[in-house]
């Protein structure tokens, strides 16, 4: 499988299934669905957010994690 997707201002790329050997480098917001995101790399070790931004767990949201310039939060909604 090889291609290239020349500029444009919209591409859409619909597979079941992509693999991508080497570096791959996302300019703007990538968005994943699906219930399950594995990172499994030694290199990954530090996940940056700014301030305010949030690491949101659970079906309903139902705990959050952040920091808003000043302060560290922690809140938990669930039972």
């Amino acid at each position: 499988m090889g291609g290239y997707i020349g500029a444009a201002s919209v591409a859409s790329l619909v597979t079941t299934s992509a693999e991508i050997g080497g570096d791959a480098n996302i300019e703007g917001n990538l968005t994943v669905q699906g219930t399950t995101v594995t990172i499994d790399s030694a290199n990954a070790q530090t996940v940056d957010l700014g301030d305010n931004d949030k690491i949101r767990m659970g079906d309903g949201d139902d705990l959050q994690i952040y920091h808003d310039g000043l302060h560290s939060y922690i809140e938990d909604s669930g039972t």
